[in-house]
């Protein structure tokens, strides 16, 4: 029983990140000292997420392809994902069900990362995003579901 819970959430989560499903209307971000990166050297990150999982064509301008990553799920094993293969994201990190996942957000000057997972199961995912010559990038990808 607890391995068909277990199966039916990692099925959830794959639907939500790698599907692409539909989302309501983004509500206002929520701003905190640790959600807010400001650069004076180049673009914010908070400005640039949001045109990221708004606009399907500049996520895949910033994503740097061939995309390192490390997917792990019961059909699938991946190290890399060509530009083509790309399934665009479209839940950002401040809609994920937090009653279901635990979620933590790092952030540098030039390095944001966002990692959902649930708490001692094999269920977990990281997105590292990167800043390049001012710019905003999603430099690696990591989706473990098992």
């Amino acid at each position: 029983m607890k391995n068909r819970i277990s199966l039916l959430i990692i099925i959830i989560v794959g639907c939500i990140f790698l599907s692409g499903c539909k989302t309501k209307q983004r509500q206002e971000n929520r701003k905190s000292k640790s959600e807010v990166t400001s650069n004076s050297k180049g673009e914010n990150f908070d400005t640039f997420y949001s045109k990221f999982m708004a606009d399907i064509k500049f996520q895949k301008s910033r994503v740097l392809f061939p995309l390192k990553c490390d997917i792990s799920e019961p059909e699938r094993n991946l190290k890399v994902i060509e530009e083509q293969q790309w399934v665009p994201m479209k839940v950002p990190i401040d809609q994920v069900d937090r009653n279901i996942y635990k979620v933590k957000v790092t952030k540098t000057s030039n390095i944001v990362t966002h990692r959902i997972y649930i708490e001692n199961s094999d269920t977990d995912i990281l997105l590292k995003y990167k800043q390049i010559k001012g710019k905003w990038y999603l430099v690696y990808y990591k989706s473990i579901f098992l």
